[in-house]
């Protein structure tokens, strides 16, 4: 779903701009990313996957080219 995309993307972004140290360093960044994701981020992508959704109930199911 676009949110699951949103998440894992935003969060390897944010984690992962340096090597991890250790594995408890991996979990404090993932911690602290998902603490950057705000209100306003998630109703963003909310909005993007209602004009996906339309798109697809617009072409009744068939596949259609996804708008930039």
């Amino acid at each position: 779903t676009p949110l699951d995309f949103f998440l894992w993307e935003t969060l390897e972004d944010i984690a992962c701009q340096e090597e991890p140290t250790s594995p408890e360093d991996m979990k404090q960044r993932i911690i602290a990313a998902c603490a950057r994701i705000n209100s306003e981020m998630i109703r963003s992508v909310r909005a993007s996957g209602v004009r996906r959704f339309q798109c697809c109930v617009d072409v009744n199911g068939h596949q259609f080219q996804h708008p930039l």
